[in-house]
């Protein structure tokens, strides 16, 4: 699940970025996530192994962290039993 609602670039809302140039924020989300959902099964059948993504980013967060970047990441959502919700909560690296 993507958090849309939060999605910004620039610090301007993507929503707003949609509304005020269409052709070049308006996309389609439900194609774009089916896409994401397949694209391990795409990296698996094509290299054998999907750990390359994974270490990838694992050395993209430690350069992160190491040089101080203030880079902000999204971490998968984690099921909280007290409220029985996923949550998702950015990080900054």
């Amino acid at each position: 699940m993507a958090a849309w609602s939060v999605t910004a670039f620039g610090g301007k809302p993507l929503a707003q970025l949609e509304e005020e140039e269409p052709e070049r924020f308006g996309f389609d989300k439900e194609v774009l996530a089916e896409e994401v959902r397949k694209a391990g099964w795409k990296t698996l059948n094509g290299k054998g192994a999907t750990e390359f993504g994974i270490a990838s980013t694992a050395a993209r967060m430690i350069s992160c962290i190491f040089h101080d970047e203030k880079q902000f990441s999204r971490h998968p959502p984690i099921w909280t039993e007290n409220t029985e919700k996923q949550v998702s909560m950015p990080a900054c690296l």
